[in-house]
């Protein structure tokens, strides 16, 4: 699939490991350091184990926060399916290695596409694999446990790529894969193959692969929100992330909102709409972190604006304001599809005399744009130690990493397990897990005791539940108490723990 030529490939890899080196040091290293949580690595760790068993996930990890245990309920997500077999060798790092191979491969997708637009002899290529790898959407993500479409929106470059090509088989292979990761990949391929129909208007094979792939993706979409998902959650619950309250209560009150009240819907993707003060620059944050990023492009080359109308609205118009800046994984649409503008528009831009340097100065652009917003944020619960790599904190935690791994080694693997949500991640590939303070008939009880996430309680809520546990000398003694480690264990629970091995 891949060809290089002369010294080109060894350029290329040393780019890889360079930026593989910096993905590692924050996603690994946050797993190690317990910055990992209940949700979302945990969750899928523990789905991970489940269908490696051939059953489908019913898990409390999800509670309270979801009415629902089935994992496809939450997100209709036959990725993690599929990568489940990995864990067997990768264990509770499967998933996080998984995402960052999907970011490597993502950009040479990228690299791909631009070579067979380019000149045999155009360096444009690698600086489009650069700026890719540069983006700021990428660390988020890493930063942040995983997350499946993550892995989707790595595999778009590569669906791009096929399509341009006319490979109608690995056109729709990486059609399946994408819209595998979850249901609403769907929503975003019918706008990725709106955008492609335009910029292929002119050709009559791609006008209708465009077409048939929208109408695809779109059915596909439907019919996940509105049969298959509310069918596996156990309640019959409707969609459960549907949460656009300031457009409507159902999806079809927010249509109707966006047809009736433009100025209104266009207003929103500016403005909070959410009484707490410390949100009001969360939106500004974003718009110009992507223009840093090359996203001025977006309106040069509207086709790949309209490619992410679904991405702006499920952020801008969600009704939670973590959701409209920088963090977590909720940007990484952006990525792709920002990358594609700007390179389309300088390798289409016969004004641009020296390509090159140009190329050159757009990268530093977004590569220290992405750097600043690791130093700062206005988004809401950034986490700096999580994400700054270039940060000491990052390296350091308040207790024994290695004690605390060498105890989680010597849980028995089929106990059932009640733990703080730092470690339920390391401790889920068994059949009963759950995030404290939900401890039904669990056999033991391991809490983080300090500075550290109190997930899904507040603090005061936590230690109250410290305070219960404690109490409850009926059904409960503690067993461990060292290095911010609290061990509490059933007294059914006839097991004996060595935590001297």
């Amino acid at each position: 699939m891949i060809k290089f030529k002369n010294n080109e490939h060894k350029i290329i890899i040393l780019i890889m490991a360079f930026f593989l080196l910096i993905y590692c040091t924050i996603s690994i290293v946050n797993h190690y350091y317990f910055r990992t949580y209940s949700l979302d690595l945990g969750l899928h760790n523990h789905a991970m184990y489940d269908y490696r068993n051939f059953r489908l996930n019913y898990s409390l990890l999800l509670m309270p926060l979801f009415n629902t245990r089935n994992q496809l309920s939450d997100h209709f997500d036959l990725m993690v399916v599929i990568l489940s077999p990995l864990s067997f060798l990768f264990g509770s790092y499967t998933l996080l290695l998984v995402q960052i191979a999907a970011v490597i491969f993502g950009g040479l997708g990228v690299y791909k596409y631009f070579k067979s637009k380019c000149l045999p002899n155009s360096n444009i290529p690698i600086f489009a694999l650069i700026h890719f790898y540069s983006i700021w959407g990428i660390y988020s993500a890493l930063s942040f446990d995983y997350h499946s479409n993550v892995i989707g929106a790595m595999l778009v470059p590569w669906y791009l790529y096929f399509f341009s090509k006319k490979n109608i088989r690995l056109t729709i292979v990486f059609f399946m894969l994408i819209i595998m990761c979850k249901e609403i990949m769907g929503l975003w391929l019918f706008f990725i193959n709106l955008g492609l129909l335009i910029q292929d208007r002119k050709d009559k094979v791609l006008v209708k692969r465009s077409i048939t792939f929208s109408i695809v993706s779109l059915l596909y979409f439907y019919i996940m929100i509105s049969f298959i998902i509310p069918a596996l959650s156990p309640s019959g619950n409707n969609y459960i992330h549907f949460s656009f309250d300031v457009l409507g209560k159902t999806p079809k009150e927010a249509i109707l909102t966006i047809l009736t009240r433009f100025q209104y819907v266009f207003t929103l993707l500016f403005e909070s709409n959410n009484p707490n003060p410390n949100s009001f620059a969360i939106k500004t944050e974003l718009h110009l972190y992507i223009l840093l990023a090359g996203g001025f492009a977006l309106f040069l080359k509207p086709q790949y604006l309209i490619m992410l109308i679904s991405i702006y609205a499920q952020k801008l118009y969600n009704s939670d304001p973590c959701k409209w800046g920088l963090n977590y994984h909720y940007s990484i649409e952006f990525v792709p599809i920002i990358t594609f503008a700007l390179f389309t528009w300088v390798i289409e831009n016969d004004n641009i005399i020296n390509k090159v340097k140009y190329a050159i100065i757009l990268n530093i652009i977004a590569f220290a744009s992405t750097m600043a917003s690791l130093d700062h944020r206005y988004s809401f619960y950034y986490d700096r130690t999580r994400a700054s790599f270039f940060d000491q904190r990052h390296y350091t935690q308040h207790f024994d990493v290695k004690l605390m791994h060498k105890i989680l080694n010597n849980i028995p693997s089929n106990a059932k397990i009640s733990a703080s949500s730092a470690l339920v991640p390391h401790l889920s590939f068994r059949d009963t897990i759950y995030t404290f303070p939900t401890r039904i008939n669990a056999d033991l009880i391991l809490i983080i005791k300090t500075r550290s996430s109190t997930f899904p309680q507040t603090q005061k809520e936590f230690e109250g539940s410290l305070k219960n546990i404690k109490n409850d000398t009926l059904n409960y003694s503690k067993i461990y108490d060292n290095n911010e480690l609290l061990i509490y264990q059933n007294k059914k629970y006839l097991n004996t723990i060595n935590f001297t091995n």
